[in-house]
């Protein structure tokens, strides 16, 4: 999970999530963010249930969808 502004990102591990900790974190995050005039946005992989339920309890919705992609960089050769 994590709650964006253009500069900061809030991973919250899975051990806040059951205590309820991470939606505080969005939630207070959130606020932060438009207590600036900025628009907080998410960052979600498409299969985690969990943290899109709690987005959208929160407010958020979906608006683009975004496909990430990870690319390795090869190895630096000795010499």
């Amino acid at each position: 999970m994590a709650v964006h502004d253009r500069s900061s990102e809030h991973p919250a591990r899975r051990d806040c999530r059951v205590l309820g900790l991470a939606g505080r974190l969005v939630r207070a995050r959130a606020y932060g963010i438009r207590a600036r005039g900025e628009t907080p946005f998410l960052h979600v992989v498409a299969d985690n249930t969990p943290a899109i339920r709690l987005y959208e309890s929160i407010g958020f919705e979906v608006r683009v969808p975004i496909r990430f992609a990870a690319v390795r960089s090869p190895m630096a050769t000795p010499g």
